[in-house]
């Protein structure tokens, strides 16, 4: 019998969707093989998150919501918009975990895997796409 992977993602812009879903399933899929057991990776599903409160406090509700969908693994992405991560990992991802510690760990996806790539995503567009 073999293990399942369900992942969930979310992303600061709509490009990140596009973008995004493909290189997170093939790098949990490439991860899988090299485990133990078999492990499947089920379709990943896009999450979308209420511009309105900030990216900080949707997280929370997308790692409740996640859970009760079943996912064990949420990946959120946002952009460095720096020369490295540092900035993006103290002003939304860190802040964003907290707020998903507060609620009890039965009712929300606690397996977040954050995504901060240091140039913005739709700057890799712009890469050879021989190389991708």
């Amino acid at each position: 019998m073999s293990n399942i992977v369900t992942i969930a993602f979310t992303s600061e812009g709509v490009t990140g969707k596009r973008f995004l879903e493909n290189i997170i399933r093939k790098t949990f899929e490439e991860v899988a093989l090299k485990c133990e057991g078999e492990i499947e990776v089920f379709d990943l599903r896009y999450m979308q998150f209420n511009k309105k409160q900030g990216f900080v406090k949707d997280i929370a509700p997308i790692a409740t919501d996640a859970l009760n969908m079943g996912i064990n693994k949420l990946s959120i992405h946002v952009d460095a918009d720096d020369i490295n991560d540092l900035t993006a990992r103290k002003n939304k991802i860190l802040p964003a975990l907290k707020a998903v510690k507060i609620i009890p760990e039965n009712k929300a996806c606690y397996n977040i895997v954050a995504i901060i790539p240091e140039a913005m995503s739709k700057a890799w567009m712009l890469a050879d796409r021989e190389l991708f």
